[in-house]
């Protein structure tokens, strides 16, 4: 059996395999050892070996993987995208398949000569990070520096979501993840938000909630894409809102709530609910709902809206009220019914009933609650 040369090194924090782009990248005394492992794997394949994955053994495998990897760059830089996500996906299944046999990593250790510390769970975490992770990184840099990165369809961010799995196949803990996605994640998720493809921004912010939970990072970033979807949507200016932006509201105020359900209030998520409804309560005023309108103040200002706006709206629409009360009473005092408008009678016979139903429910007792663990509310958000 051919052997490579061995080096005497005990570290494990320096870099193992030779770098593709990244000619700064610090060389470990192992990296004679795992450049020589490359050049002994990567060797010649029958047709069905190299199309198909057949008859491959612990050595052509990893062999394979390398070939499958190299043409995907090579198509990359080429500009044959459609081609490269092919070969990206054919390498990185092949990349799975070997790095779940533990065989593949052990024979790769016995054909080399790394030092003792170079284990073969080591070996698989860097030959994924330093040989997949770095390569889609140094190309999601390039293409940084070439365009910006303001349209969130640039071709950089097929490589963050290609890093995504990797992190996962590498077995990175929750900090390490961070450390590798995040900065790609945001420059993505600031592209979506200047092109306003907000639909695109809250998906992204689903994963990455789900990936690092329990931090709340993106939960509030996904409420604020949220926010922001929503407000889009409506008629400006909000004295101008109309029956169709109460549904929009509507649709926001379930989104949000949903959230705060699965990942528990925070400051930004309760304060966004509490905008929300300060515009629905507009939104129904604006359609002479003043009962429910109340309501929707009411719900605000238990959010933490209590701002000056705030205070003003909820004024407005308790005057609006008593006005309707008011003439309700003068008419049946002189026997006279209705007002001419359909919706008069109905506001009438509500009045402040909601509202004080409201505020007797353990759906406001429930609000305040939350607004007491999340902490200090901000009381406008922009």
């Amino acid at each position: 059996m051919r052997k490579t040369l061995a080096t005497q090194d005990a570290s494990t924090q320096a870099r193992l395999f030779p770098a593709d782009a990244r000619a700064d990248a610090p060389a470990g005394k192992n990296e004679e050892s795992a450049r020589r492992l490359l050049l002994f794997v990567d060797r010649r394949f029958t047709f069905a070996q190299r199309v198909f994955g057949w008859n491959l053994d612990a050595e052509t495998r990893l062999g394979r993987v390398l070939l499958l990897r190299r043409q995907a760059f090579e198509a990359e830089r080429a500009g044959a995208y459609r081609k490269a996500d092919f070969l990206w996906v054919e390498a990185h299944r092949a990349l799975k398949n070997a790095a779940g046999d533990p065989a593949v990593w052990r024979h790769a250790l016995k054909i080399s000569a790394f030092s003792p510390a170079i284990t073969p769970e080591i070996l698989r975490a860097r030959f994924i990070q330093e040989l997949f992770i770095d390569l889609h990184r140094s190309v999601f840099d390039s293409r940084r520096a070439a365009t910006g990165l303001r349209n969130p369809s640039d071709r950089a961010f097929v490589h963050c979501a290609y890093i995504e799995g990797l992190v996962d196949l590498a077995g990175f803990d929750a900090a390490k993840s961070a450390e590798t996605l995040r900065p790609m994640i945001d420059a993505w998720l600031t592209a979506c938000r200047d092109a306003g493809q907000w639909k695109r921004a809250i998906r992204i912010c689903r994963r990455l909630a789900g990936r690092f939970a329990p931090d709340n990072t993106y939960v509030d970033e996904l409420v604020v894409c949220m926010l922001r979807m929503t407000i889009d949507r409506l008629t400006r200016p909000p004295g101008s809102f109309t029956i169709s932006d109460a549904r929009h509201i509507r649709d926001g105020i379930q989104s949000v709530e949903q959230v705060c359900d699965a990942n528990g209030p925070t400051s930004l998520m309760l304060a966004a609910l509490a905008r929300l409804h300060a515009m629905q309560a507009v939104a129904l005023g604006n359609t002479g709902d003043y009962a429910e309108a109340l309501v929707e103040i009411a719900i605000a200002v238990d959010y933490g809206g209590d701002n000056s706006q705030v205070r003003r709206t909820r004024d407005a629409l308790t005057t609006a009220m008593r006005d309707i009360l008011r003439r309700a009473s003068e008419r049946h005092d002189t026997g006279r019914r209705g007002a001419g408008k359909p919706t008069f009678d109905a506001q009438a016979a509500k009045g402040f009933g909601p509202l004080t139903q409201y505020q007797l429910s353990d759906r406001c007792a429930r609000i305040r609650e939350m607004r007491r663990v999340a902490g200090v509310v901000p009381r406008v958000m922009t």
